[in-house]
Parts: structure tokens; sequence; C-alpha cells
């Protein structure tokens, strides 16, 4: 496996445990929206990675 299809499956698994084991009932304040923007970017990222070493 390439070393940048290692990193985007790091950063998937990251952003999976912060989306999946963080609390859902935190609502109050800015805590709430950062938990998504930081899961859905790191899991962004670690797609971007993976897609581009599988293309080559």
């Amino acid at each position: 496996m390439k070393a940048p299809a290692v990193i985007g499956l790091l950063l998937l698994a990251a952003g999976a445990l912060v989306l999946f084991n963080t609390p859902a009932h935190v609502t109050w304040g800015n805590h709430h929206y950062l938990k998504h923007v930081l899961s859905y970017g790191l899991m962004g990222i670690g797609a971007l990675f993976l897609f581009t070493s599988a293309r080559r």
C-alpha cells in the first residue's frame, strides 16, 4: 500500500472517531458545529488522499 493511501485511511479513521465518539447531545455554542467541521474535514482530506493514490 502506498504512503498516501495509508495517510488517507488514517485521516478517514480519525474523522470517523471524532464523529462517532463525541457526545451527540452537546448542542450548546459552537462545539456542535466544530465537531462536524472537524470530522467531515478529516474524512474529506482522507478521501482525497485515497483517490489520488488510487489513480497513480
